[in-house]
């Protein structure tokens, strides 16, 4: 079994329904970009460069894009031939297919990277992940600051459109156990697309992970909880996903 191709393979499959999928989780996606473009427009540069992380068909970041006060330059890439091809589109001064863990982009040349998607637990291993971080860290200039999100482990939903209980999180966290090819907390399942059955791979995580992935590259500037349902900020952390500010260190 190979996760990488796993989830190539799906993001090409759902490339042309993607965009109409986010309206699923309209709140929370709105309620984070209002977080990240707030946060970038109180610094008020002239000037800015963003590396788009996993840019999926682009559609997030054109938006953020036209709230920010900065004269804005994109680039972007993702590990799905499909996706990129759709953003290569949109506003970008440049797009590639690429994979996070085999970056070919200037060191220290971004002033913000953008790790949306919850891309970071696509990463096929702790390594993965953390090699990834290593190179959103030399990407970055001096001080520079990665916005990223994550699949919370233990989310149970806000009870409306999303909700999961705690014995499927207990019963994905044994199957993780007991394949031989998966990671303690690794999450296969399967989508209907179409007349195709699509399988799909992320990796769940906590803070005490990301925490572990991020030591001596970045620290924590600002962490949120968003409800996937309503997009409010929350303080549990059973009842949203995770956002978080981080500075190069």
């Amino acid at each position: 079994m190979n996760k990488e191709k796993i989830v190539e393979n799906r993001f090409d499959c759902i490339s042309k329904e993607y965009d109409l999928s986010l309206l699923r989780r309209k709140n929370f996606l709105l309620k984070e970009e209002e977080l990240i473009y707030g946060y970038i427009n109180k610094i008020s540069k002239k000037k800015i460069k963003i590396l788009d992380a996993g840019c999926g068909t682009g559609i997030r970041t054109i938006e953020i894009r036209k709230k920010l006060k900065s004269n804005t330059e994109l680039y972007g890439f993702d590990v799905s031939k499909n996706m990129a091809l759709i953003a290569k589109d949109k506003d970008y001064k440049q797009v590639i297919k690429g994979n996070m863990n085999k970056l070919h982009f200037k060191a220290n040349y971004f002033d913000y990277v953008f790790c949306l998607f919850c891309v970071i637990t696509y990463g096929c291993s702790f390594a993965d992940r953390r090699e990834a971080l290593e190179n959103f860290h030399k990407n970055l200039k001096k001080e520079g600051i990665l916005f990223i999100d994550i699949l919370n482990r233990w989310h149970t939903g806000e009870g409306q459109s999303f909700k999961k209980s705690k014995l499927k999180i207990y019963n994905e966290l044994l199957f993780s156990i007991i394949h031989p090819k998966l990671s303690y907390g690794d999450i296969l399942f399967k989508t209907k697309n179409g007349d195709r059955i699509v399988e799909g791979y992320f990796h769940s995580m906590i803070d005490s992970e990301f925490n572990k992935l991020i030591k001596g590259l970045f620290v924590i500037e600002k962490k949120y909880i968003i409800g996937y349902d309503t997009g409010k900020l929350k303080t549990k952390e059973t009842e949203g996903n995770t956002l978080y500010i981080c500075r190069k260190i």
